[in-house]
């Protein structure tokens, strides 16, 4: 496991990283997903993400979203 206090950041510090290479995405967004898929750590009112958690939620959302597209087409064609 990698240290938490160096590697670990708060959804603010992710938020600003991310944007930095173009990807809007607010520490309130990255928060909500967070506790969704329970991928972060957190102490008291403090979160803390590693990269792999973020590669988690973006994985989890993928999949999600893919499962949702699935869904959408097979009700497409059965309605034919």
């Amino acid at each position: 496991m990698e240290n938490l206090v160096e590697t670990g950041q708060t959804p603010e510090q992710w938020s600003a990283a991310l944007l930095a290479r173009g990807i809007r995405l607010s520490p309130r967004t990255l928060r909500q997903t967070a506790r969704k898929y329970g991928t972060y750590y957190a102490m008291g009112r403090t979160m803390l993400l590693l990269g792999e958690h973020i590669e988690a939620m973006l994985k989890a959302e993928a999949q999600r979203d893919a499962a949702e597209r699935s869904k959408i087409s097979a009700e497409g064609q059965s309605a034919d």
